[in-house]
């Protein structure tokens, strides 16, 4: 038996238990907890509000819903993670389940932040295309444009969040609970929008602080405590200070929309790639439609 039969047998085998729909279920779950969080939340309550100084509306509508949507990009993050991952060892060919299996971060982020566009001959390896004229050529040209479409917009997503991520997912602080107050008519506000602002919070030294990107504005904490106050410049030199840093306001539906591209992509690979290793090549997938949600966005021929 040679290494290419050998090679296939074993992607057949780890596509049939590959949990792939799996973390996009969980983006949709998370979605219906985050619209749903007073109902939810409410047999709750006198956990969330036990020995806290806050009141529940505050709880839900401000740590609760922030932390929702940390966890909604975490997901996102994870589905790019198995793309590039996917991406790079079909893109190979060699020990492709080794190499799915062994990815690391610094070679994920490697491949969002160098790479701009794949080359139509990347796209078409990957996703096993091949060119049989007629119909079929336009499928995969059209497939091409859109997977580089996607793909760019899951880039830009992966670096705007890479650092959040990593935060969150080594259980080091980002930004769920609140560092002020919030009135009544803030928490009503929050209750009704769908947007949440998060952020990473650390310590900063004065190379960060001189060498942060765009001048971006950070918030120290603590600074209106006496002793933090009279110690500042001490704290700030020790790189003791702590901080809030990379603010940004995200609407849930962006993220809901970058997780569906994923798993488009990620669906595509799948079921072409297993139509590959069970040498069925005449059931391909292709991308069709740029629909959110519709079940006509991919096609086969």
């Amino acid at each position: 038996m040679d290494d290419l039969m050998i090679e296939k047998a074993n992607v057949l085998k780890l596509l049939e238990i590959y949990p792939w729909k799996w973390r996009y279920t969980k983006l949709l779950m998370l979605e219906k907890v985050f619209d749903e969080r007073e109902l939810f939340f409410s047999k709750f309550e006198r956990l969330f509000t036990f020995h806290d100084f806050r009141d529940y509306d505050y709880v839900v509508h401000e740590e609760i819903k922030r932390g929702i949507i940390i966890d909604m990009i975490a997901s996102v993050m994870q589905m790019a993670e198995d793309f590039a991952a996917f991406f790079i060892a079909f893109q190979d060919g060699n020990n492709i389940c080794r190499q799915i299996f062994s990815h690391s971060t610094t070679k994920v982020d490697k491949f969002y932040r160098n790479t701009n566009n794949f080359s139509s001959q990347d796209i078409m390896t990957v996703f096993k295309y091949e060119r049989k004229g007629f119909d079929v050529d336009k499928d995969i040209d059209h497939s091409i444009l859109k997977i580089n479409e996607y793909f760019k917009q899951v880039s830009r997503f992966w670096i705007d969040f890479k650092e959040l991520y990593n935060k969150y997912k080594h259980g080091q602080f980002v930004l769920i609970r609140s560092f002020g107050e919030l009135s009544k008519e803030d928490v009503k506000k929050e209750k009704n929008s769908r947007r949440g602002i998060i952020g990473i919070i650390d310590f900063s030294t004065a190379k960060d602080f001189f060498k942060r990107e765009k001048k971006e504005p950070l918030i120290f904490l603590g600074i209106e405590n006496n002793i933090i106050k009279k110690n500042l410049k001490k704290l700030f030199e020790q790189g003791n200070l702590l901080k809030i840093s990379q603010l940004k306001e995200i609407n849930v539906i962006d993220i809901i929309k970058v997780g569906w591209k994923l798993y488009i992509l990620l669906y595509t690979v799948f079921f072409n790639n297993y139509a590959w290793a069970k040498e069925n090549k005449f059931n391909i997938m292709f991308i069709n439609e740029d629909k959110h949600g519709s079940k006509e966005v991919i096609s086969t021929n």
